[in-house]
């Protein structure tokens, strides 16, 4: 597996995780997608600073674009949770 496809299957696990413990405590599904989008981005975050041992030069904009997909992952992962409310 090469590096690109190992960072975007942590991102997509970590950010299934996090979508996961989020909503179990938070009931409003709008809220707990945005708050697990910005802890999955800014846990890959430190993640890839331990994994490389530097921030990356362009660490912002790959926080942009790694919060948009944690986002809809999040989003997602709630559907059972707001079904099941």
């Amino acid at each position: 597996m090469s590096e690109e496809a190992t960072g975007i299957v942590v991102l997509c696990v970590t950010a299934a995780v996090v979508s996961l413990a989020t909503h179990a405590f938070i009931r409003r599904s709008d809220l707990a997608a945005a708050v697990s989008a910005t802890v999955a981005t800014i846990v890959f975050q430190v993640f890839a600073y331990i994994h490389a041992g530097y921030l990356d030069p362009f660490f912002l904009i790959a926080a942009v674009v790694g919060w948009c997909w944690c986002f809809v992952i999040a989003y997602v992962v709630g559907v059972p949770f707001r079904l099941a409310r």
